[in-house]
């Protein structure tokens, strides 16, 4: 399930052009849990950082979809 999250936060790294202090802002909670999250460290994000993290990339999924 990890692997999800981390692939996720990898495009918005890649294709959205975020840093990790970025995404952790709008998902709203600290560098290092994005960090983690990224990097394998984390087995399973919380409920609610999960479901941001999906919603800020689904949001970056539909702009750069939407500008091609």
């Amino acid at each position: 399930m990890n692997e999800r999250f981390e692939a996720m936060i990898a495009g918005l790294e890649t294709e959205g052009g975020m840093s990790i202090p970025k995404i952790a802002v709008k998902v709203g909670c600290s560098r290092q849990q994005i960090w983690r999250i990224a990097s394998g460290k984390t087995k399973r994000p919380g409920y609610g950082i999960a479901v941001r993290i999906e919603k800020l990339h689904s949001q970056m999924v539909t702009k750069t979809r939407g500008l091609r």
